[in-house]
């Protein structure tokens, strides 16, 4: 039931499932221990979930699966789009 990738770009949080399982129902975990049904949609075999969180759970019958992120979670909007804080900037020369 677990995911075998996820990544977040601080808006979206998405996990990728192989395509001919059963997908688990994805909670948000909230800061007091309590979860709640995580809003996502689908697109072909990622779980596109509208938001970051500091843990989410996935749940299928009797089984469950915790996935935390490795890094801090972003508490804003990451502007430059850019996950490893990296950079290219184009300059024109003046005519």
């Amino acid at each position: 039931i677990a995911p075998y990738e996820g990544w977040d770009n601080g808006m979206l949080t998405c996990f990728r499932f192989t395509g001919n399982g059963p997908r688990p129902v994805l909670y948000q975990v909230l800061p007091d221990g309590t979860e709640t049904l995580a809003d996502a949609h689908n697109e072909q075999n990622v779980v596109v979930v509208h938001g970051v969180s500091r843990l989410f759970r996935f749940r299928l019958n009797g089984l469950v699966v915790e996935a935390r992120p490795t890094a801090q979670v972003n508490t804003g909007y990451n502007f430059n789009g850019t996950t490893t804080g990296e950079i290219r900037e184009l300059k024109h020369a003046e005519q």
